[in-house]
C-alpha cells in the first residue's frame, strides 16, 4: 500500500520503506546513506524546495499513529537499513538513546582504554576505560584521567591512554 508523502504530491512511501517517485516515470528511488548510516531519499516538495529525508521517518509519518506527538523514530532491531513499518516505533530521545545496545555502543564510542603502570613505569594492567579501572581498582576515574593527561600519579600508579 502506497501513501503520499505530505507536501510532496509526486512522492509515495510504502510499508516496506520504499519511496516511489511519479515525477517523470513511476520509479522506486534508490536511497542514499547519510553520514550516520540512515537511508535517505531526496524529495521534491510541491513548494519547489527539496530535502533529503530519512526513510524511516517517512514510513512512520505515513503509517504509524503518533497520538503523544513523540519526536523520534526507533528501529526495534537496531538495523538502520530496516525501514519496514513493523520494525519502527515512535519514541522520545531518552528511550531511543537507551534502547537495546544503544547505551553500550555510546559508551564504547566515547570511552578510551587506559594502561596502569607501577612507579617504575612497568605494565600492571589494561582497562577498557577509566570507569572500568575505577570499578576494579577503587581509584577515581577523574584522577585516572588527570594522570593520563598530565603524567602525574593517581592511586600510586601512572596511567596512560592507549
Amino acid at each position: 500500500m502506497w501513501k503520499q508523502i505530505e507536501g510532496a504530491s509526486r512522492y509515495f512511501v510504502n510499508e516496506k520503506g520504499e519511496v516511489l517517485s511519479k515525477a517523470k516515470k513511476d520509479r522506486i528511488i534508490k536511497p542514499h546513506k547519510s553520514t550516520n548510516n540512515y537511508l535517505m531519499a531526496n524529495i521534491y516538495f510541491d513548494d519547489g524546495n527539496h530535502r533529503y529525508m530519512t526513510i524511516h521517518r517517512l514510513v512512520a509519518d505515513a503509517f504509524i499513529p503518533n497520538p503523544n506527538n513523540l519526536p523520534q523514530v526507533n528501529h526495534k532491531d537496531e538495523n538502520k537499513e530496516n525501514n519496514n513499518v513493523l520494525n519502527l516505533e515512535w519514541c522520545d530521545e531518552k528511550y531511543n538513546s537507551n534502547y537495546g545496545t544503544g547505551h553500550a555502543r555510546q559508551v564504547m564510542a566515547t570511552s578510551k582504554p587506559v594502561i596502569q603502570k607501577n612507579r617504575n613505569g612497568e605494565y600492571v594492567a589494561i582497562y577498557s576505560s577509566g570507569k572500568e579501572a575505577e570499578r576494579q581498582t577503587g581509584i577515581s576515574n577523574r584522577n585516572i584521567n588527570k594522570s593520563c593527561k598530565k603524567g602525574i600519579m593517581a592511586g600510586g600508579y601512572l596511567w596512560e591512554f592507549v
